[in-house]
């Protein structure tokens, strides 16, 4: 019998490694419904996939890798990392092509992505310890790096110095598995002229002529994360855990709902009521093979976080009972304060749920998994977060397109999780116009591809699809609309500078008792007006909200105006328009796109009280910077969405909440006739063409500033200095790998003590080289103050 010497890990065999990785990327395969079949049988697939999972590692049996895994002194060690002969994934990827290959030939299918296969294979075996570039170079352009313009001659001599024995073991486990009959007597003499021959050569040409189609670019994204979702968890668990799947009861918001609330009684309560029965009723009778695209389209304040959540328990239900799929919930948000605001919400619902029903996943969220009373390590902890290994997931808006419009080998290792899965996006609005057509090719194609179902969620739900082409929740919508009429909106004529806007605001203050919500478009002109009705002696709590205070404070102050049973006068930068559940009489912002204006109105009267809540619409003008107006500083010299929203609002002095649906409308639909797609129809290409990094490079949910900013630390209280205290311990450690996974234990705390203000506000130098501003505790009375945040130090205001 014979006995591998063989290691892929220290203390893992290869051979054990090169199986268990193969077997669990077959496993996640067949767990899964997919539209693959229209390509070509499923049989083909599961073969295809095994073979990837069990030759991915082929290069580590050469005697360079084993060498370099034996090494004991990590000197010795990091410099045989470098070395061309230590790296397997190209060799890997090679040995790969050649077998692959020998099945496409003797096979009867034949299409384009059956032709292409041992090159997709190729690209995600050489790729994964690292991000995918692009597949080939197009049209002799001088672009980004690619796949297959490498050195590559390397790879005869690591083939030569294979084990032979060890190398037809390899062989023969393959053979049992997959009926593959190959000998190392059967491959190429020479491995480079192979590689260029049949790969640099043949395969480009083969990829510039196939019919360019955006399901090959997520199909390989699958077969990329199938691998690298495989290999990373059976290195870190090697398969010392059973990840099962969790049951969740479908009426557990129903249930929720009707133990802790009355019977609505107030007409607000009752529209919500209605709302959500009208979405339950339609869930229950869709068409679960045509219908996968979804609007729940309905105004501010009417209970969207419960309904939503509540569908998609429904439709997961009727999933699984009819389709036998199990499909993971995948909920995005705009920013991370709404997500912390209906994560909350969530484990309520399901009473303090553990990790494995419900993770909370962004950049500043806690690295903790617990499932069945285990408590995973933290490196354990962040691969099951970034991988998704839960049935609910609350995520960004950014995470969720970023993990399919990417090159990112860390992005891509949860794209699995998107088979199947219902996936919400709430907020909708707030993608950027010139994405709607790309976000309408991506959601179609994965909808039949992978058998995913999206719901769109908004007040204002802008034009990405045509009526005909989603579903509607709740198809009266039109009546919810009309039946609430809490708000009037007044659009004023005249614009009005920021000095004369303060006394505007100073006199409505001090002649009536009401609250008042003041939402500017920058920074700097909120903190002026702050500073002058704070001055005024009106007898209420005046709070501030904008990105000027760290997190830690922002928080503090949501949960008192919530709280707050006394006059409130809040001046907020547009951060307050979605999520933030406040509920005020009178509502004043500066001039934005209509879309903002409408969900500013949704913290105006939000529960309907018989009175109706006032909203004027101003533009504030920059004297001291040539009348400009603020609007300017935020959406640009001369923005589609403004333009649109003055054509909206021409002659109208004052509009009601009942013509909301009919103005937005209106205004979506002339943006779309108007609306440049070329970023949208650039990016589609790329993805056509397989361009994986100029895919990354060219999509930006998040437009990148034009100026310098800093990241500054404020030691507010004795849980920042302790924060600041363990960061610096953990800088001092010199392994790199357990500085990381030290530093990822209190990022989240770090992280709720750190603003971003851009560096003309920032008099003071980087603490050493952290590239953070240090603020101590004796420095603040000059640097930050509690309510307001950190105090710009110099007259510019062309910032926010």
């Amino acid at each position: 019998m014979f006995s591998s010497k063989l290691y892929s890990h220290p203390d893992i065999s290869l051979i054990d490694h090169l199986q268990n990785v193969a077997d669990m990327c077959e496993e996640k395969f067949l767990s899964h419904q997919t539209g693959l079949d229209d390509f070509f049988e499923k049989k083909s697939w599961q073969k295809l996939i095994w073979i990837m999972g069990f030759c991915h590692d082929f290069g580590k049996a050469t005697c360079f890798f084993q060498a370099y895994l034996a090494e004991k002194d990590e000197k010795i060690k990091a410099g045989m990392r470098g070395k061309k002969e230590t790296n397997h994934a190209l060799i890997s990827a090679v040995l790969s092509h050649f077998i692959l290959c020998s099945i496409v030939k003797k096979s009867k299918n034949r299409n384009d992505l059956w032709e292409i296969m041992p090159f997709l294979i190729f690209m995600a075996i050489k790729r994964h310890h690292g991000n995918v570039n692009n597949a080939v170079r197009m049209n002799n352009a001088k672009e980004d790096e690619n796949e297959l313009d490498i050195k590559y001659e390397y790879i005869d001599r690591q083939f030569d110095n294979i084990d032979t024995d060890e190398f037809e073991h390899l062989l023969a486990l393959l053979e049992k598995k997959s009926g593959i009959n190959l000998n190392r007597s059967d491959f190429p003499e020479s491995l480079s002229k192979y590689f260029k021959q049949n790969i640099l050569r043949g395969e480009k040409k083969r990829i510039k002529a196939v019919d360019k189609k955006i399901e090959y670019y997520f199909i390989f994204q699958y077969l990329f994360s199938l691998l690298i979702q495989s290999d990373k968890e059976e290195a870190i668990f090697n398969r010392r855990f059973e990840f099962k799947r969790k049951d969740i009861q479908g009426d557990i918001v129903k249930n929720y709902i009707k133990d802790n609330f009355e019977s609505p009684k107030t007409e607000m309560n009752i529209i919500r009521d209605n709302i959500f029965n009208d979405a339950d009723k339609t869930v229950s009778c869709i068409d679960l093979t045509s219908d996968k695209i979804f609007s729940l389209n309905v105004p501010t304040g009417t209970g969207k976080t419960f309904t939503s959540l509540s569908v998609a328990l429904q439709l997961r239900t009727r999933l699984e009972n009819e389709k036998k799929q199990f499909p993971r919930i995948i909920y995005s948000l705009p920013f991370t304060s709404i997500i912390d605001q209906n994560y909350k919400v969530f484990e309520k619902i399901f009473t303090k749920p553990d990790s494995d029903i419900l993770i909370k996943h962004h950049h500043l969220a806690d690295v903790f998994f617990k499932s069945e009373n285990h408590e995973f390590d933290t490196n354990e902890s962040k691969f099951l977060i970034e991988s998704w290994e839960s049935e609910i997931v609350v995520t960004t808006m950014f995470q969720l397109f970023h993990s399919v419009l990417t090159n990112r080998n860390r992005m891509l290792v949860k794209f699995e999780k998107f088979v199947n899965s219902i996936v919400l996006c709430d907020e909708i609005q707030s993608l950027p116009y010139k994405y709607w057509k790309l976000a309408k090719a991506i959601m179609t194609c994965l909808s039949k591809t992978f058998n995913i179902y999206f719901i769109l969620i908004t007040a204002t739900q802008p034009k990405i699809f045509n009526e005909n082409e989603i579903v509607e929740l709740v198809p009266n919508k039109s009546t919810y609309f009309s039946k609430l009429d809490r708000v009037d909106i007044t659009f004023e004529k005249q614009p009005v500078t920021l000095e004369d806007y303060k006394l505007l605001c100073k006199t409505a203050i001090n002649s009536n008792e009401e609250s008042f919500l003041f939402v500017m478009n920058t920074v700097n002109s909120a903190l002026e007006l702050f500073e002058s009705l704070s001055a005024s002696g009106c007898d209420a709590e005046f709070f501030f909200l904008a990105t000027n205070i760290v997190p830690a404070d922002r928080l503090i102050a949501i949960q008192e105006i919530q709280d707050s049973k006394k006059r409130k006068i809040i001046i907020s930068t547009q951060m307050i328009e979605a999520g933030v559940d406040i509920d005020i009489d009178n509502v004043w912002r500066d001039m934005g796109p209509l879309e903002s204006i409408n969900q500013v109105c949704g913290r105006c009267n939000r529960n309907f009280k018989q009175e109706k809540g006032k909203v004027r619409i101003f533009q504030v003008l920059n004297e001291a910077h040539n009348n400009t107006p603020f609007e300017k500083y935020i959406y640009g010299k001369n923005p589609l969405s403004i333009h649109q929203t003055r054509e909206i609002i021409a002659g109208k002095e004052t509009v009601s909440e009942t013509d909301f649906l009919n103005n937005m409308d209106q205004y979506y639909e002339q943006i779309q006739a108007r609306l440049r797609d070329d970023d949208s129809v650039d990016i589609i290409n790329f993805m056509k063409n397989l361009q994986f990094l100029s895919v990354f490079k060219n999509f930006k949910l998040i437009d990148e500033e034009n100026y310098e900013r800093k990241d500054i630390f404020i030691e507010l209280n004795e849980v920042a200095e302790e924060a600041w205290r363990r960061y610096i311990e953990i800088r001092e450690i010199q392994d790199k790998i357990e500085r990381k996974l030290k530093f990822l234990k209190i990022k989240k705390v770090f992280y709720d003590y750190i603003i971003s203000v851009p560096a003309n506000f920032v008099s003071e130098k980087e603490y050493g080289d952290t590239n953070f501003v240090y603020i101590n505790k004796e420095m603040l009375p000059v640097c930050y103050d509690k309510k307001t945040g950190w105090m710009r130090k110099t007259e510019d205001v062309y910032t926010f």
